[in-house]
């Protein structure tokens, strides 16, 4: 092991972060000092990109405050990073969405899919607390379907889930 591997082995975090990708609507929770006092303040935005590996390790949060596109840089071993929540999945097909910056409006949104976890509470928040999930099914197929003529077909992949609640009356 050269030194440059061994430096970056001991500088890479030993903390678990939850894995996201360019797309994804994230909420940074950022230590901030002030003189004596320490606070918390919440970033929310797209990860646009993610750079570098092992220690170097960064990724760049954009959002929009009053208008203005606002992007921070965060790197991956940063011990001002108190938590990182996923709060939506977003659907590109890009690894870096620079293209974002000069989008205004709606159009600078990506698609987004709903994590499970987010939908199984607005469920439970729509029935006052009184509906428990009993199991979750996760069905993925292939089938295929055969035109007209019957001599070209398309596979058409399907995703299903469905989800079990138990309502307390």
């Amino acid at each position: 092991m050269n030194l440059i591997d061994y430096v970056h082995e001991q500088l890479t975090p030993k903390r678990e972060l939850p894995s996201f990708r360019p797309g994804d609507n994230i909420s940074v929770s950022y230590k901030i000092i002030e003189g004596a006092k320490e606070r918390i303040q919440v970033f929310r935005g797209d990860v646009i990109q993610i750079n570098g590996t092992g220690a170097t390790k960064t990724f760049t949060v954009r959002k929009i405050s009053n208008g203005v596109g606002v992007e921070r840089i965060i790197p991956f071993s940063s011990p001002a990073i108190a938590e990182i929540e996923v709060l939506k999945r977003g659907k590109v097909r890009r690894a870096k969405l620079f293209y974002l910056r000069a989008l205004t409006g709606k159009k600078q949104k990506s698609k987004k899919e709903d994590t499970l976890q987010s939908n199984i509470s607005s469920i439970q928040k729509k029935k006052r607390d009184s509906a428990i999930v009993d199991s979750l099914f996760f069905f993925d197929f292939i089938s295929q379907v055969f035109n007209k003529n019957g001599n070209t077909s398309t596979f058409v992949k399907w995703k299903l889930t469905f989800i079990v609640i138990n309502i307390k009356r």
